[in-house]
């Protein structure tokens, strides 16, 4: 394994669970979330003025535990 390859595999162990999808419900808020994120891209043409708002944040990416 290259080293970028073994520093990958590092940081990936810890995030994994993060983006992992372990069952039907975090699969459908995975599908919803990534539905509105295309939404939002089509909408403007994937043209943003300026960094997302938290708001922004929080509305398609949700915390997965909480709502």
């Amino acid at each position: 394994m290259s080293m970028i390859a073994e520093d990958i595999q590092v940081h990936w162990n810890v995030v994994r669970p993060l983006f992992s999808i372990r069952n039907e419900r975090e699969y459908d808020l995975a599908i919803e979330r990534l539905n509105a994120l295309i939404d939002e891209v089509g909408a403007n043409g994937g043209i943003r003025r300026g960094p997302p708002s938290e708001k922004d944040v929080n509305r398609l990416f949700p915390p997965l535990g909480g709502g």
